[in-house]
């Protein structure tokens, strides 16, 4: 057991993991070195009073809530409070509001669950940390139900003022404004837009011929530091990358496929935003080629393609150029050769 430090707790938030809420949270210690932690040992709850559990605890076992009477809280004329515990917030709301169509009072049940915990511990912002870690990936120590406690510690915080605009269906993004000081960083104040500059555009705005540019230059912009961007090479399974906790998100043309985020076990890794570019698929051919093979319809067994493979252009191409079965064997006649995207050969698609 390590001596608990000083840190700042930066974001706290929650997951359900094995049925019940885990709670998750992120910051830096007065050493220097970040930390993240999950803490499983809490389940959201709200407040019964004593007096009208009678009336309550049907509803509250008809949906697996736990009944702890011994609180030592209650309400502000003094009455004695029952804490109901649950293992999902929603049901956690669901009930309460069953219970007020009842007229049966409940307290605390519209204070989050990230919330709630706070309020427990009494952590304002700064807290001590203790216990065992382990190296993290993406932070530097990654605790597992640590002691934490209130804190003392007033660090000198960068602050970041962030509003980004985009079309009401956030299909593109539009501008970009920022302010970042403290922290014993350079000030920043800045408005970046897509799209060509305008006469009498304040010194404040710049503007990037597209949404690409706009990116590159936030994440090129010096004492903001708002994110960082790395090439991935391996394509297969890319998009179940979020779920790491070394990356937020991943983008780059990918189709959105139900199948995409579901990890092998079947399980929901993922979720995708809205789409954000409608494109159309193409082949690329020589121009001495271009009156021979002017559609997917050309291509025959002495056509050799060219794909990355297990990606939707390739399962886009065997679709369309692979026969219906029909109930007879097919012929390969219409497919084309392609050589697979990481030199692994060629076969014949069948």
């Amino acid at each position: 057991m390590n001596d608990p430090e000083r840190g700042f707790l930066l974001h706290l938030f929650h997951r359900q993991q094995n049925g019940r809420p885990v709670l998750f949270g992120v910051g830096r210690l007065e050493s220097g070195s970040t930390f993240a932690f999950a803490d499983s040992r809490r389940l959201p709850c709200f407040y019964l009073r004593e007096s009208e559990l009678a009336r309550a605890r049907p509803f509250c076992l008809g949906v697996g809530a736990e009944l702890d009477p011994d609180t030592a809280l209650a309400t502000m004329d003094g009455e004695a409070v029952v804490r109901v515990d649950l293992r999902q917030p929603r049901q956690l709301r669901r009930l309460a509001e069953g219970l007020q169509a009842q007229k049966l009072r409940t307290y605390e049940a519209d204070v989050a669950f990230t919330r709630q915990w706070l309020v427990a511990l009494g952590v304002r912002g700064p807290l001590r940390i203790g216990g065992s870690w382990r190296p993290g990936n993406g932070v530097d120590r990654v605790y597992v139900d640590p002691e934490v406690t209130p804190g003392d510690w007033e660090p000198d915080l960068r602050l970041l003022a962030l509003d980004i605009e985009t079309t009401p269906d956030a299909g593109r993004l539009l501008a970009c404004s920022l302010a970042a000081w403290g922290g014993g960083g350079e000030a920043v104040e800045e408005i970046h837009l897509a799209g060509e500059p305008a006469p009498g555009d304040p010194a404040p705005v710049r503007c990037h011929a597209t949404e690409a540019d706009l990116l590159t230059a936030l994440e090129a912009l010096k004492g903001a530091r708002l994110f960082s961007r790395r090439g991935i090479e391996p394509w297969d399974g890319i998009w179940l990358l979020p779920a790491d906790p070394a990356y937020d998100m991943v983008g780059g043309g990918i189709t959105i496929l139900e199948s995409r985020t579901r990890d092998a076990t079947g399980k929901t890794k993922i979720v995708f935003t809205s789409g954000h570019i409608a494109f159309r698929q193409s082949l690329l051919v020589r121009a001495a080629d271009a009156g021979r093979l002017a559609g997917y319809n050309d291509l025959t067994s002495g056509v050799r393609v060219g794909v990355l493979a297990g990606t939707t252009g390739e399962a886009r191409l065997l679709r369309l150029t692979r026969p219906p079965m029909r109930g007879r064997a097919r012929s390969s006649a219409c497919s084309p050769i392609y050589a697979m995207g990481r030199g692994a050969g060629t076969r014949t698609v069948a």
